[in-house]
């Protein structure tokens, strides 16, 4: 299996060596990549062009590469889990993990401002909400419920409108926390998803 790796907003690849190793050691191959403007890639970012940058990264694999669209999953973090949402709404896939994401953006902007008119200002939609419904592949939904930054109720809601096969599990720690990536059931889940 390929994982196609649509990352957060803070930091770039570089940080998530440590996903990667866990995903290369139970037998996944990864492709991560840097949004646009992110990093060291040129370019704006924009809500569009993060859709088009993971979209170039999926056409690669299976048109370049000849990987088989079932053998490929999408796996989004935090504002990645936005962006593999989107992409799987519009390709075939195997599956898609959701990792300590939100419902949408103006959700998010209302939660750290709750008393401003942010949803009616919010530039960018990421409308995962409405999106995952329209997901037809396997979902495995995590979320930590420490988490300081996303509220655990957004990956509980996103889970809930997901179509079965559905899978959610309950991770520790804060938004930026690593140590769930030693726990059992976290690891035995995503290994699930990849051998399925």
């Amino acid at each position: 299996k390929t994982i196609i790796f649509a990352d957060g907003n803070a930091g770039n690849m570089s940080y998530r060596l440590e996903s990667v190793l866990f995903l290369n050691q139970i037998g996944a191959n990864v492709l991560m990549f840097d949004y646009r403007g992110y990093w060291k890639s040129s370019g704006k970012p924009t809500e569009k062009a993060t859709y088009e940058d993971a979209r170039a990264c999926y056409n690669w694999l299976v048109e370049v590469k000849g990987i088989k669209p079932e053998n490929i999953i999408i796996f989004g973090r935090s504002l990645g889990g936005a962006v593999a949402i989107d992409l799987a709404t519009k390709v075939k896939c195997s599956g898609l993990i959701v990792e300590s994401s939100f419902t949408s953006a103006p959700d998010v902007a209302a939660h750290v401002f709750p008393f401003f008119p942010v949803r009616l200002l919010s530039k960018y939609k990421y409308d995962s909400m409405k999106k995952i419904k329209n997901v037809n592949c396997p979902i495995l939904v995590t979320h930590a419920l420490e988490d300081e930054i996303i509220p655990f109720k957004m990956g509980q809601m996103l889970f809930d409108e997901a179509k079965e096969p559905k899978e959610f599990v309950q991770l520790s720690g804060g938004h930026n926390d690593r140590g769930y990536l030693r726990d059992a059931t976290y690891r035995e889940a995503i290994t699930r998803m990849i051998s399925k």
